[in-house]
């Protein structure tokens, strides 16, 4: 009776440590550091990205001010739902999906439709096939390949490949560069690139996560200087282990 009593105090004060060792992915939680998050929301996660844009156009642009907004949503830890809404501009709505998950990559498929419902402009269908690597809890490099297709017009798709390679500094700190280079009707190469750096306030995937974005980026084919700031809301439903 005794040892049993023990085993049983034994196994209940370790299993607050056998629930911390499980992974964020195992409890449908939004991992902390940036460098280990997923390609792909977790079950039951909402986010919520709300972001000011500075561009300063030295080729005849002018400057110009966007509010790009977006809520996504994850469906499973697999499939991501989310509406883009730019003000004054078309929403977008756009799906991701999973198709191949390690610990250290993901490959999946996303699908995005801008509708004319503010504007007259086109209907813009992009396909992209996004790829995540994770290194070590310390960096996290996003690239892949976008095809951007009007549908109502004719001409040849926009094809971009971007990349960002970000370092945490810590738990709750990162900096990155990122880019990306385009091709438009076979003859046209542009692209861009840029820094970023990422403050998360709250450092728990138990409960909802807040973290402040600021960037700077050049635009080669138009010449122009942008600045961006951003905050990011994650709500996560009671994680559940599997």
């Amino acid at each position: 009776m005794t040892r049993a009593l023990a085993l049983a105090l034994t196994l209940l004060a370790l299993a607050p440590a056998t629930l911390r060792a499980q992974s964020a992915e195992a409890l449908h939680a939004v991992p902390v550091r940036y460098a280990d998050r997923p390609l792909t929301l977790p079950e039951g996660s909402l986010r919520l990205d709300q972001s000011a844009v500075f561009r300063l156009g030295f080729g005849g642009g002018g400057f110009g001010l966007s509010g790009p907004n977006m809520l996504s949503a994850g469906l499973t830890d697999w499939l991501e739902i989310a509406v883009a809404w730019p003000y004054t501009r078309d929403p977008t709505f756009l799906a991701t999906a999973r198709i191949a998950h390690t610990a250290a990559a993901d490959i999946g498929l996303r699908v995005a439709v801008t509708t004319p419902t503010l504007t007259t402009g086109d209907t813009d269908l992009i396909v992209s096939m996004p790829i995540v690597f994770r290194i070590e809890h310390i960096a996290r490099i996003a690239t892949g390949v976008t095809g951007d297709f009007l549908l109502t017009q004719t001409m040849q798709p926009i094809v971009r490949v971007p990349m960002s390679v970000a370092f945490n500094l810590g738990p709750r700190h990162v900096i990155g560069i990122e880019g990306s280079v385009s091709l438009a009707d076979r003859r046209f190469w542009h692209g861009d690139i840029g820094m970023f750096f990422v403050h998360t306030v709250t450092a728990t995937p138990m409960r909802p996560l807040v973290e402040v974005r600021f960037g700077a980026s050049w635009e080669f084919a138009s010449r122009a200087f942008i600045l961006s700031w951003a905050i990011s809301f994650w709500a996560t439903a009671n994680p559940t282990p599997r």
